[in-house]
């Protein structure tokens, strides 16, 4: 599949997509940003008692299509490197501007994300790691991990924010080899299938259908950031974005076509938005059995458990659908916005693309230490807290890019050439006073709407109890819950108390046994979720044996089971189907607690299996 490389100095730059793609980029400060103040909030990213959901709607909008459409148009653009200039240039100037600059961060940058998150007082990953092993053991882990030494392999070796320069690595790899390796009659044959998908006016549709199987195949139907150890269709997936941007590139004369179609694509998306917000925690976090905690994709550790993919039934499916639809819908539509709006150059979109590169690969450190800080003062609600670091970061980071970057020689890494400056050789310079003098008028009006929406929200919190259901997920303030007498009624909107919610919280990462402060605030100690489990069950899914024999003793039924049939006896026996060793010794002992206190292991699940009977299945041991 080698091209020569042909010299088309006719063929348009495509500044639009240039736009979209360095928005996609720059969504991520949005994003790493509003995480910290949502609702339903990421295990390590927990600190603000007032959530509220317009955060939450923000960061599952942007995640519904951001990274597809980033790989897709880093297809897109790997393409046109390779057809212009030819593979050579092509893996040298990906070498400089993407591999040195993904090397530099996991060694500097990340580790400096995680201590900047620390100092601001947060349970991050560095303070897990120095409470499990010695740090010199914990570098042993990553050098020679999971291959060549005979102690356990850590199971996330994340790259932070950088996991897609990661992806990326391993998708040039597969577009070289492809080229390579690819039989030449089956390229047109290829060409004319996309070129016939493209010129249908539901195009996004057709290949959300053809998506559907590697996105139903996912562990959950929102696919999260992958690390050293990733799993297979979650690549798979994203890869498939980007082998249709290298399509779209050999096709781009159908660009068209999405001009056309873009209000279309983007109205479709709008649509299912509001469905996929609403049910992806339910089929993702909520509805799964304890089997599904089993299924595991990764390259070490991979377990297939056909019970798990096919769980969900008619539910999980059209969510799925929606989702794979609604991800490419927007993709194509801001394609086909973009390529319809922005065709001629423009300085401020020029200045744009080139700095986004920096401002996304800087930002992490910046945008997590503020939102801790931030999260610890009062005197604004969390959408305003967001609202005000995203601003104030990116004008810091702007700032950081001219002072830095484009007239040194990190330009040569980050923006492919540096500028040079003065001597009327830049007259595209656009500083960072002129940003904010052009910017401060909308970005205060924005200000106020903000803050009057999220003071709403805030409002709407304290009525719900929701500073209670944050802090027992939290574990960091006991005097939370000085002020109240009973939480029995305090439930989130899946029926979850502050009870269950403290079962869940790693051991980890608590300043206090949560469950142990709560107990005195119930008077039922089973209350039940929308799935029929109650904080007995959730401390012996996340194998909390301290937890569970506190709420045994406080009056926890053992033999209350969920809609599957599942006791929290059950659970123990399943999970000792675990691969790690210690997981799963951990998980028969906790299966021996239950069993003295009154579990009995005679009940049957909804598959008609007694614990015995699970525990024989799923971890090949028995229990006398």
């Amino acid at each position: 599949m080698m091209n020569k490389p042909s010299l088309t100095n006719s063929e348009p730059r495509y500044y639009g997509l240039d736009l979209v793609r360095s928005i996609a980029m720059l969504l991520g400060i949005v994003i790493h940003t509003s995480i910290y103040f949502m609702d339903d909030q990421v295990i390590w990213m927990r600190k603000e008692h007032f959530t509220d959901p317009l955060n939450q709607m923000v960061v599952e909008f942007i995640h519904l299509f951001r990274m597809q459409l980033f790989f897709l148009l880093a297809g897109f653009f790997a393409q046109m490197v390779i057809n212009r200039k030819g593979l050579s240039p092509f893996l040298k100037d990906r070498f400089k501007r993407i591999l040195i600059p993904f090397v530099f961060a996991v060694i500097i940058f990340t580790p400096l994300n995680d201590f900047a998150i620390t100092c601001s007082g947060q349970a991050s990953i560095m303070r897990r790691i120095l409470m499990e092993q010695p740090f010199l053991d914990y570098l042993k882990n990553i050098v020679l991990y999971g291959f060549l030494i005979k102690t356990p392999h850590v199971d996330e070796i994340g790259f932070g924010s950088f996991w897609f320069i990661y992806y990326l690595i391993l998708m040039y790899a597969a577009h070289v080899s492809l080229r390579w390796l690819m039989p030449p009659a089956i390229i047109p044959m290829l060409s004319g299938w996309l070129k016939n998908i493209i010129q249908r006016p539901f195009a996004a549709i057709w290949l959300g259908l053809l998506c559907f199987p590697i996105h139903h195949s996912l562990t959950e139907a929102v696919f999260f950031p992958n690390q050293l150890n990733f799993e297979w269709n979650n690549i798979g997936y994203h890869l498939v974005f980007y082998m249709f941007g290298v399509g779209l590139y050999n096709l781009r004369d159908s660009i068209e076509n999405l001009q056309r179609n873009c209000f279309i694509n983007l109205s479709l998306g709008a649509i299912l938005v509001p469905f996929t917000m609403q049910l992806t925690p339910l089929v993702d976090s909520i509805s799964p059995s304890v089997v599904h905690d089993l299924l595991n994709f990764k390259l070490i550790g991979f377990n297939w458990v056909s019970e798990a993919i096919l769980e969900g039934g008619v539910l999980k499916m059209a969510v799925v659908l929606m989702r794979a639809c609604a991800g490419w819908l927007f993709c194509l539509g801001f394609i086909g916005l973009a390529e319809r709006f922005v065709r001629k150059s423009n300085p401020a979109v020029k200045y744009l693309s080139e700095s986004s590169y920096w401002i996304f690969y800087v930002h992490g450190g910046l945008t997590a230490s503020l939102s801790f800080l931030l999260a610890n003062l009062d005197i604004f609600n969390s959408l305003t807290k967001a609202y005000i670091i995203v601003v104030s970061s990116f004008y810091m980071l702007f700032w950081s890019y001219n002072a830095f970057v484009r007239y040194t020689f990190l330009g040569d890494y980050f923006i492919g050439k540096r500028k040079v400056r003065n001597q009327n050789k830049d007259n595209d310079h656009i500083s960072t006073f002129a940003v904010i003098k052009s910017t401060w008028r909308p970005i205060l009006i924005g200000f106020c709407a903000v803050y009057t929406i999220g003071t709403a929200f805030r409002a709407q919190g304290l009525i719900q109890g929701k500073k209670y259901l944050n802090e027992a997920s939290l574990a960091q303030v006991p005097a939370v819950f000085n002020d109240i007498d009973k939480l029995d009624y305090v439930t989130d909107r899946f029926g979850r108390t502050s009870l269950h919610l403290a079962a869940e919280s790693p051991e980890k990462i608590r300043d206090y046994n949560p469950v142990e402060k709560l107990l005195t605030h119930f008077t039922n100690v089973n209350p039940l979720d929308t799935m029929n489990r109650t904080p007995l069950f959730s401390a012996s899914r996340m194998g909390h044996i301290k937890d569970v024999q506190i709420l045994l003793k406080a009056g926890g039924d053992p033999n209350i089971a969920d809609k599957y049939g599942h006791t929290p006896a059950h659970v123990a026996a399943i999970k000792v189907g675990l691969k790690d060793k210690a997981v799963s010794d951990n998980y028969f002992a906790l299966l021996t607690v239950l069993k003295e206190n009154g579990a009995n292991i005679n009940l049957k699940d909804h598959k008609g299996r007694d614990v015995a009977e699970c525990l024989r299945i799923f971890g090949g041991r028995t229990i006398k």
